[in-house]
């Protein structure tokens, strides 16, 4: 039997929303599904570094408990975006909504929403075409008692979020599906689907190729249906879901602080 100190795990971050100082661009980050804003931390500070002022808020219903997120919904998480997207306007001349999974379902609502507001977008992760299993699971949680029974569901294993052993464990999300929400979001990405083409702004698409809770093959899929007239597209070979804590992370800050450089 091996012997010897066992690693302690690493650390959880600070789930807190914030807000860095930088010039007359503005961008608004947003996190995703039972998420928190330290999932595009170091994407914040490295963007704050180009001279952006960055805001990461918190989405209603995250960094409480799951049965705070039962109550909420699309809408609840719109306006939390919407409120963000408003407190940059105020200050800066122009502003990108770059989303991670949720956080760019709700990025291309706005776009699609609000055209004259936001001046570019990057989706990371997108949700545009959930792998089987979790769309079984979102399915069956829609149409059943399933989500009254069982509100809270564990993630479902091997579907790792994060690949780089250094970042396992360190995400404050919850470590649980609200299901109650979670059947919503079902909803939420057919609406969203449909609001693809509208979205004309310059936009990034990125997305790991380990990711196996949404399909990369969706992110091409979105790229091909965006309105816009300029679309980048990056697809991460060593990473899975939560591309900006990943083991390209380095390489995803890179190529979306060229793409806002370039279009803002």
């Amino acid at each position: 039997m091996p012997t010897g100190p066992v690693p302690a795990p690493a650390p959880s971050a600070d789930p807190d929303p914030f807000e860095l100082p930088g010039g007359p661009r503005g961008v608004l980050l947003l996190h995703g599904f039972t998420g928190t804003p330290f999932e595009l931390r170091a994407l914040g500070e490295r963007l704050a570094a180009e001279g952006y002022r960055v805001s990461a808020p918190l989405l209603p219903g995250h960094g409480l408990t799951p049965a705070a997120m039962q109550a909420t919904g699309p809408a609840d998480w719109l306006a939390g975006a919407a409120r963000g997207l408003d407190g940059l306007r105020a200050r800066c001349e122009r502003v990108a909504v770059v989303g991670l999974s949720l956080g760019s379902l709700l990025a291309i609502e706005l776009a699609a929403s609000r055209p004259a507001d936001v001046a570019a977008v990057g989706l990371l992760a997108t949700p545009y075409w959930p792998a089987p299993r979790l769309a079984a699971l979102l399915l069956l949680y829609g149409f059943t008692p399933a989500a009254r029974l069982w509100p809270e569901f564990p993630k479902p294993a091997g579907h790792d979020e994060v690949l780089d052993p250094a970042q396992k464990g360190r995400n404050p999300a919850y470590p649980v599906l609200p299901m109650l929400a979670g059947r919503k979001l079902r909803g939420h990405i057919r609406r969203v689907r449909g609001l693809v083409p509208r979205v004309r702004c310059p936009a990034l698409v990125i997305h790991g190729q380990q990711d196996r809770l949404v399909l990369p093959a969706g992110a091409r899929r979105l790229a091909r249906r965006l309105g816009s007239a300029r679309v980048w597209q990056r697809y991460l070979p060593g990473s899975a879901h939560l591309v900006t804590l990943d083991r390209e992370r380095a390489a995803l800050e890179d190529c979306v602080a060229a793409f806002l450089g370039e279009v803002m």
